[in-house]
């Protein structure tokens, strides 16, 4: 009798021990991915301009545990989409059509992911951080500074700028007169206040190895210039340590305001290329429009507000690839990377 009893109360964990052995797992871990999956999230995009991801309880997300969840969309516009994206993950509701759908995704630990409209993705927007998330790096501050008889740029010491190190910079710019303005130009840079107003701006740039100056568009005396050097590169491994590598095949993108191309190294446009790890050298050169290259595992743009030149290592899978601008529908292309055969 009492030999029965003691058999029914041991019955369910000797079923939930097995179950352990034989999926390799530990108890806890099914639980949380079990937990995560059936009280998901919630991402909303519309009918007016607004986009959310929020918890069940109306909370906003802003910081997640590594895990897979399962996220209702509701896309609730024909004008804007929700758009996910991060390491490992980039799942699109489409920007002319309204749609309800559950997603399965994985957030990765230490990564940062982020959502928005694609459609208007300079104030429909948002991001949250999953696990533990390594600080941002620190952008060096430089103090920009004009009246009716001076002009400056210095370093957040006070320091007058002379000689860079190339890298992203916040600039301060305090146009203290009416009678000038700040006017900031080097390679791909060209920035500057309005000539008759006032203004305290804040622009982040990055500035390229080269020469700069800053001036008032409104007198020849107000001038200065500044160098910036490019970064060596670290030390390389000793040849036993390492086999010398040569870079990929180049492509070269660009977008301007009302065209957006992307060609081989002889300026041919691309259509289909071979499955291989290419070197991408993007020149936005508006900000009005922004490069964005998506295709299989793939998900890297320029940022719309803002000018750059930048180079993209990519390795490019078989599959289907669109480039386009944000902005603007009509600037979009496409082409098609097929796979090497085998030897």
């Amino acid at each position: 009798m009492e030999s029965g009893i003691l058999a029914r109360r041991l019955l369910p964990l000797i079923v939930l021990a097995v179950g352990v052995l034989a999926f390799g797992l530990p108890a806890s871990a099914g639980i949380q991915r079990a937990d995560l999956l059936t009280t998901p999230l919630h991402g909303v995009v519309g009918p007016g301009s607004t986009i959310t991801l929020t918890r069940q309880d109306g909370t906003s997300v802003t910081h997640l545990d590594p895990g897979t969840y399962a996220i209702v969309v509701e896309d609730k516009s024909d004008a804007h989409n929700f758009h996910l994206s991060g390491a490992g993950v980039d799942q699109q509701t489409p920007v002319d059509g309204m749609l309800t759908t559950t997603w399965e995704v994985t957030f990765q630990d230490g990564k940062t992911y982020k959502f928005q409209c694609d459609a208007h993705p300079g104030f429909m927007r948002g991001s949250f951080t999953v696990g533990t998330v390594q600080p941002p790096p620190v952008v060096p501050r430089l103090n920009a500074r004009v009246t009716s008889r001076t002009i400056s740029l210095k370093t957040a010491g006070g320091v007058r700028v002379g000689t860079l190190p190339e890298g992203n910079y916040r600039i301060v710019v305090n146009d203290a007169t009416k009678a000038q303005n700040f006017h900031l130009k080097g390679p791909g840079v060209n920035r500057k206040t309005r000539v008759r107003a006032k203004a305290t701006v804040t622009w982040k740039l990055r500035l390229d190895p080269g020469k700069f100056v800053y001036r008032s568009d409104q007198s020849t005396r107000l001038r200065r210039t500044f160098t910036v050097k490019s970064t060596p590169p670290p030390a390389a491994l000793p040849a036993a340590a390492t086999a010398p590598q040569s870079p990929g095949p180049r492509l070269n993108a660009r977008v301007t305001p009302r065209t957006i191309s992307l060609t081989n190294a002889a300026g041919v446009r691309v259509s289909s290329i071979r499955q291989s790890t290419y070197m991408i050298t993007v020149s936005d050169s508006t900000r009005a429009q922004n490069f964005h290259l998506i295709g299989p595992g793939i998900s890297r743009k320029t940022r719309v507000a803002a000018t750059a030149m930048t180079t993209w290592s990519i390795a490019l899978s078989p599959g289907k690839y669109v480039y386009r601008s944000d902005r603007n529908r009509k600037l979009r292309g496409s082409f098609t990377v097929t796979s090497v055969p085998p030897a």
